[in-house]
């Protein structure tokens, strides 16, 4: 994430890989941590889902906490490597409990959509709290549409007296900015640059924020699916954090001999899963939340 206003986080930061296999900041990092489906099998999509929970989180919070879900582009199903245009979808808990979704799109380390983000290319999604309109939770997804030529944003806040608003849908349209991409994908492959080879995990699920040292926040991600019908419980997920090395770190796309991923410090945080010992979570389900021994990468999230 990278500060560009005074209210507003951008969701998405990307780092490069030069060819000497050596990380270079491509711009200012917050700490990243999150899960990955670990299939080797590369699956083609055109639409992933999540719901956002920030049930628990209490205050004070000096800085921002987002949600996000980034993946990257695809050309075609028969494609064997990834275009190198990232996608990423937020939704963003503010320092003073505004709740808003952010989307940004890059192409390798340079942002090409939303940059930066601000309040009028972002969705006022509602606020934070117990009180009866406030948020519950979010459901987010983001497709491309039909003819394969825009990726669509879009956000539906649950609140706590049962109603659900539909936010108006963010559309990215890939003709304006030569993207090359039609579809998504998911799973990992390695990618060799110069002597070093890297994990790649191209669709990420997670949190990112600069207040990694906060005491006080959880969040809390689930019914996860893809192409909008087949949950991702059902598949073996591990953890990672940021671009720690070359095989546990959060890379998610690459281009030539460039490699690409988001955030670039570790947390200090863990994660409650539905395999760890006394957890209660359901399958699918994993709660992010502060802890200074932080979740070791490769850690299986659920079955």
């Amino acid at each position: 994430m990278v500060s560009q206003k005074t209210s507003m986080v951008v969701a998405m930061v990307v780092v490069m890989v030069f060819a000497s296999g050596i990380a270079n900041n491509a711009f200012a990092v917050n700490p990243y941590v999150a899960g990955y489906p670990t299939t080797t099998t590369i699956t083609i999509h055109t639409q992933y889902t999540m719901r956002n929970d920030f049930t628990g989180v209490a205050g004070p919070r000096n800085q921002n906490l987002g949600q996000v879900f980034s993946t990257a582009g695809w050309a075609s199903t028969t494609a064997t490597d990834p275009t190198g245009w990232v996608y990423q979808h937020a939704v963003d808990l503010q320092a003073d409990n505004k709740i808003y979704g952010e989307q940004q799109v890059y192409s390798g380390t340079t942002c090409k959509w939303h940059c930066p983000i601000t309040t009028s290319n972002s969705v006022l999604l509602g606020n934070y709290g117990t009180g009866s309109t406030d948020i519950q939770y979010v459901y987010s997804t983001y497709f491309w549409n039909t003819g394969r030529t825009a990726v669509n944003f879009y956000y539906e806040p649950h609140f706590n007296d049962g109603s659900v608003v539909s936010k108006p849908i963010a559309t990215y349209d890939k003709t304006a900015f030569s993207d090359p991409s039609s579809y998504f994908a998911s799973g990992t492959k390695s990618k060799t640059v110069g002597s070093t080879t890297y994990s790649v995990k191209f669709f990420q699920f997670g949190v990112e924020s600069n207040d990694s040292l906060n005491l006080a926040w959880n969040a809390k991600q689930y019914d996860m699916t893809y192409a909008g019908t087949s949950p991702y419980s059902a598949l073996t997920t591990k953890s990672t954090t940021a671009n720690t090395s070359p095989t546990t770190g959060s890379w998610v796309s690459y281009s030539g001999s460039s490699v690409f991923g988001v955030g670039a410090a570790q947390y200090n945080a863990n994660a409650d899963y539905h395999a760890k010992a006394g957890s209660t979570l359901p399958s699918g389900t994993v709660k992010w939340f502060y802890s200074t021994t932080p979740i070791t990468p490769g850690t299986q999230l659920w079955p």
